[in-house]
């Protein structure tokens, strides 16, 4: 018995570590990569703009400064594991107000992954990548 107790042990450790981190996504972050697909086309942005996203406990904003002016948006997000749902409260398309988006989040080191469908009836699909500001 005490050798089955040992074994059981044994395997539980492995499993005590390998449970996954929270991701810790308060904070300034500069987007450096931007993919968009739609089931006709694949846009890369050329990163001309300079976008600001904040995440505090619970709501987010953004700031982006473009060639031809700036615009700006934000709201609600809940994080569980690595879903992550955007609730927006302000946008400058007022299509976009209320509306819910799903992304998946991944962290390496310095470096955060927002990836999902923006718009389920375009197909829209993209992949953001941000560093890690402060």
């Amino acid at each position: 018995m005490k050798k089955l107790i040992v074994v059981l042990t044994l395997m539980a450790i492995p499993c005590i570590f390998c449970q996954e981190k929270a991701l810790n996504i308060q904070g300034a972050w500069k987007l450096v990569y931007q993919k968009m697909t739609t089931p006709y086309n694949t846009n890369i942005n050329p990163l001309e703009n300079i976008e600001i996203k904040i995440f505090s406990k619970s709501y987010f904003s953004f700031g982006c400064q473009e060639t031809d002016g700036a615009s700006a948006g934000g709201g609600k997000y809940t994080l569980d594991g690595k879903k992550y749902v955007e609730s927006i409260i302000y946008f400058p398309v007022p299509s976009y107000i209320n509306r819910k988006i799903t992304f998946t989040m991944e962290m390496k080191n310095d470096t955060l992954y927002q990836y999902g469908i923006v718009d389920s009836t375009s197909n829209l699909h993209v992949l953001d990548k941000f560093i890690r500001l402060d």
